[in-house]
């Protein structure tokens, strides 16, 4: 699995690697009194080129994979109003709907007009939690009717005959995408956030999170997907502040093996 980008090109398939923006790179400025006085003015002198993320999308001339990493269109629109809410960690809000708009045209697939129809802002359930307590943040949500998505949870089972440990598995099924390809989506918990608004791209979106995968699991993984899904795209995706990220190793060295040579970073 050295050279898994020209092994998934000659399967027919694209590899994408996909870097969600943090906060901290978002926000730098913003960081709350709480935080030390010396981390907040690292923080704000962080050089963007100078993190592992920006270095992986420096890919040379011919790779065999794509790279995504849009922080200058996301910093473009941090001060809308509740872009990325403050009382959520995972991405999930307008910043999701435009980085995926963003990320499927990388992908030469344009979802149309119809994507950011039914754009509204609204009281969600926040991801952080407190003694059991859930509060609601405001975020802007997005319905995608046009497209006729169906989700299917836990799904394939055969992807837990490969990887049993596995704790969020969805397909989705699109009877009116924007292109007729599949794709997979391997993530870390930022997928499960990012998948609903890749979906109306493809007649098939499987996501997995790899989060908890095994050395021994990885490899035989991938080679099910290719021949038992057969995607058309795989797209690696994962948050800039877990980079590296020893819960994803097995996977992340097999995929970005390239990437760490071309650019001189390790992942890890």
């Amino acid at each position: 699995m050295h050279n898994i980008g020209h092994w998934i090109e000659a399967n027919g398939a694209t590899l994408t690697f996909a870097f969600v923006p943090s906060k901290i790179m978002l926000y730098p400025d913003k960081l709350p009194a709480t935080v030390p006085a010396t981390l907040r003015q690292a923080c704000v002198e962080l050089a963007p080129e100078s993190i592992l993320a920006s270095r992986l999308t420096q890919q040379p001339a011919g790779a065999p994979y794509a790279s995504y990493y849009p922080l200058a269109l996301m910093r473009a629109s941090r001060d809308v109003e509740s872009f990325y809410p403050p009382g959520n960690f995972h991405a999930n809000s307008r910043i999701n709907h435009l980085y995926a708009q963003g990320l499927l045209k990388t992908l030469n697939i344009d979802p149309g007009s119809s994507y950011s129809a039914h754009e509204k802002l609204a009281n969600i359930s926040g991801d952080l939690t407190s003694m059991g307590f859930i509060r609601t943040v405001s975020a802007w949500t997005y319905n995608y009717p046009e497209y006729k998505i169906r989700r299917t949870r836990k799904s394939p089972e055969w992807v837990m005959d490969f990887f049993p440990k596995v704790t969020d598995l969805s397909v989705f099924a699109t009877a009116q995408p924007a292109s007729n390809r599949k794709a997979v989506l391997l993530s870390d918990s930022f997928g499960a956030f990012m998948a609903p608004h890749l979906a109306p791209g493809f007649k098939r979106l499987l996501h997995i999170n790899i989060n908890s995968i095994s050395k021994a699991e990885a490899e035989p993984l991938i080679s099910a997907i290719m021949a038992r899904f057969k995607p058309d795209d795989i797209i690696y995706l994962k948050h800039d502040a877990g980079l590296p990220d020893h819960r994803m190793h097995h996977i992340g060295n097999a995929l970005s093996a390239q990437l760490s040579e071309s650019s001189g970073a390790a992942v890890e």
